[in-house]
Protein backbone atom coordinates (compact mmCIF):
# COMPACT_ATOMS: atom_id res chain seq x y z
CA UNK A 1 0.00 0.00 0.00
CA UNK A 2 2.60 2.36 0.72
CA UNK A 3 4.91 1.45 -1.79
CA UNK A 4 1.86 2.32 -4.03
CA UNK A 5 0.68 5.28 -3.33
CA UNK A 6 2.00 8.44 -4.99
CA UNK A 7 2.99 10.80 -1.84
CA UNK A 8 2.46 14.02 -3.43
CA UNK A 9 3.20 15.48 -0.05
CA UNK A 10 6.52 13.58 0.05
CA UNK A 11 8.01 12.87 3.60
CA UNK A 12 5.85 15.01 5.69
CA UNK A 13 2.75 13.22 4.62
CA UNK A 14 4.56 9.75 4.73
CA UNK A 15 5.28 10.81 7.96
CA UNK A 16 2.15 11.60 8.98
CA UNK A 17 0.83 7.99 7.20
CA UNK A 18 3.48 6.53 9.29
CA UNK A 19 2.45 8.30 12.48
CA UNK A 20 -1.59 7.73 12.53
CA UNK A 21 -0.37 4.03 11.81
CA UNK A 22 1.40 3.28 14.24
CA UNK A 23 -0.93 5.07 16.70
CA UNK A 24 -4.20 3.11 15.02
CA UNK A 25 -2.19 -0.49 15.82
CA UNK A 26 -2.02 0.98 19.39
CA UNK A 27 -0.02 -2.53 21.05
CA UNK A 28 -0.11 -4.45 17.91
CA UNK A 29 2.77 -6.16 16.94
CA UNK A 30 2.34 -5.64 13.24
CA UNK A 31 0.99 -2.56 11.97
CA UNK A 32 -1.34 -3.48 8.34
CA UNK A 33 -2.20 -1.49 5.66
CA UNK A 34 -5.53 -0.93 7.42
CA UNK A 35 -3.62 1.06 10.07
CA UNK A 36 -3.10 3.45 6.99
CA UNK A 37 -5.11 6.91 7.51
CA UNK A 38 -8.75 5.91 5.07
CA UNK A 39 -7.65 8.33 2.59
CA UNK A 40 -4.50 7.20 1.69
CA UNK A 41 -5.86 3.83 0.96
CA UNK A 42 -9.13 4.80 -0.99
CA UNK A 43 -6.33 6.83 -3.17
CA UNK A 44 -4.53 3.57 -4.00
CA UNK A 45 -7.43 1.47 -4.49
CA UNK A 46 -9.40 4.10 -6.62
CA UNK A 47 -6.08 5.03 -8.51
CA UNK A 48 -6.59 2.20 -11.21
CA UNK A 49 -10.20 2.97 -11.52
CA UNK A 50 -11.73 5.53 -14.33
CA UNK A 51 -13.65 7.52 -11.76
CA UNK A 52 -12.06 10.71 -10.58
CA UNK A 53 -10.64 10.43 -7.59
CA UNK A 54 -13.04 11.33 -4.57
CA UNK A 55 -11.31 14.96 -2.78
CA UNK A 56 -9.33 14.72 0.55
CA UNK A 57 -10.83 16.29 3.65
CA UNK A 58 -10.89 19.98 3.57
CA UNK A 59 -10.98 22.49 6.63
CA UNK A 60 -15.02 22.78 5.85
CA UNK A 61 -15.94 19.50 6.79
CA UNK A 62 -14.78 20.86 10.38
CA UNK A 63 -15.31 24.85 10.37
CA UNK A 64 -17.79 25.29 7.51
CA UNK A 65 -18.03 26.57 4.34
CA UNK A 66 -15.34 29.20 3.18
CA UNK A 67 -13.71 29.51 6.58
CA UNK A 68 -10.63 29.00 7.42
CA UNK A 69 -8.93 28.65 10.75
CA UNK A 70 -6.04 29.97 11.98
CA UNK A 71 -3.41 27.03 11.44
CA UNK A 72 -2.79 26.92 15.75
CA UNK A 73 -6.57 26.67 16.17
CA UNK A 74 -6.60 24.12 13.31
CA UNK A 75 -3.45 21.92 14.47
CA UNK A 76 -4.50 21.21 18.14
CA UNK A 77 -8.48 20.70 17.18
CA UNK A 78 -7.22 17.89 14.79
CA UNK A 79 -4.34 16.94 17.84
CA UNK A 80 -7.28 16.62 20.29
CA UNK A 81 -9.43 14.48 17.66
CA UNK A 82 -6.39 12.00 17.26
CA UNK A 83 -5.55 12.28 20.88
CA UNK A 84 -9.64 11.43 22.11
CA UNK A 85 -9.85 8.17 19.39
CA UNK A 86 -5.80 7.26 21.16
CA UNK A 87 -7.47 7.12 24.18
CA UNK A 88 -10.66 5.32 23.53
CA UNK A 89 -8.91 2.76 21.61
CA UNK A 90 -6.36 2.71 24.48
CA UNK A 91 -8.64 2.14 27.07
CA UNK A 92 -10.65 -0.60 24.68
CA UNK A 93 -7.70 -2.48 24.06
CA UNK A 94 -6.00 -2.29 26.78
CA UNK A 95 -8.08 -3.22 29.44
CA UNK A 96 -7.11 -1.66 32.54
CA UNK A 97 -5.64 1.31 33.36
CA UNK A 98 -2.35 -0.34 34.71
CA UNK A 99 -1.84 -1.96 31.21
CA UNK A 100 -2.92 1.80 29.55
CA UNK A 101 -0.35 2.95 31.48
CA UNK A 102 2.23 0.96 30.23
CA UNK A 103 1.60 0.88 26.58
CA UNK A 104 0.93 4.71 26.39
CA UNK A 105 3.90 5.41 28.23
CA UNK A 106 2.00 8.20 30.23
CA UNK A 107 1.89 8.33 34.18
CA UNK A 108 -1.38 6.93 36.14
CA UNK A 109 -1.82 10.67 36.95
CA UNK A 110 -1.42 12.21 33.00
CA UNK A 111 -3.82 9.33 31.78
CA UNK A 112 -6.23 9.90 34.40
CA UNK A 113 -6.51 13.37 33.43
CA UNK A 114 -6.53 12.90 29.89
CA UNK A 115 -9.50 10.62 30.06
CA UNK A 116 -11.68 13.16 32.52
CA UNK A 117 -10.59 15.79 29.47
CA UNK A 118 -12.44 13.61 26.77
CA UNK A 119 -15.19 12.36 29.11
CA UNK A 120 -13.65 8.65 28.79
CA UNK A 121 -14.25 5.99 31.63
CA UNK A 122 -11.58 3.63 32.46
CA UNK A 123 -12.58 0.19 33.72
Amino acid sequence: MIQAYEWPGNIRELAHAMEHAVIDALADPTVFAAHLPKTLRVKVVTSGLSRPEPAPAQADEYYGPGSMPPLAEYRESMLERLEKKYLSDLMERSGNVKAACRVSGLSRSRLYALLKKYGITSR
